[in-house]
Order: C-alpha cells, then structure tokens, then sequence
C-alpha cells in the first residue's frame, strides 16, 4: 500500500469526523501496488446505516484531505444501506484494503 501511516490516520480522522464513527474506509486501485507510481487516492467508504447528504460529505471529505496532504485527487465512493449493489462496489470491495 502506498499511503504513509500518517496518511492513514489522516484519512481515517476525517472520514469519522465527517461521516461518523460507524462507518468502514478502505483503500482501493492503483495505490495498493506498491510497484506502481503516482495514481488517485481511491476511497471506499461504506456503512450498514443511510449516509444522508453523501455528496457534499464525500465534497467536503476530499477538500479538507487535500488542504491536510497536499494537491492530490481523491475518488471517494460512498456505499451506505440504500445504495443498490453493483459490479462496480463487489469489485471495489473484493479488492480493497481496510484502513
């Protein structure tokens, strides 16, 4: 994985703050090769309860990461009890790491 542990817990801290305590972030795509360079920071966040207002909280989770660790682009994906399965979340899920 190619995040620094302070970048973790820096995730981690802002997830809870914006989205609550209950709710899981893991990390998915090209930052967990650790042979690759560069890339997005890629987000999962998901929770078995309704996440109201999940755009603006995934707006204002990506703005104050970036004020925190520097110009980066963060795709933040949001999956809560409302959000219909799909390929692209059992993807996302099946390959990503719990941060």
């Amino acid at each position: 994985m190619r995040l620094t542990t302070q970048q973790v817990n820096t995730i981690k801290t802002l997830v809870a703050e914006i989205f609550g305590a209950d709710v899981r972030v893991h990390l998915f795509g090209s930052r967990l090769d650790d042979s690759k360079r560069g890339g997005d920071i890629d987000l999962l966040i998901q929770s078995n309860t309704v996440i109201d207002q999940q755009l603006h909280k995934a707006s204002l989770l990506a703005a104050r990461l970036q004020l925190k660790l520097g110009e980066q682009k963060f795709d933040i994906v949001v999956k809560d009890a409302q959000t219909a399965d799909s390929s692209f979340y059992s993807e996302a899920s099946r390959t990503a790491t719990l941060l």
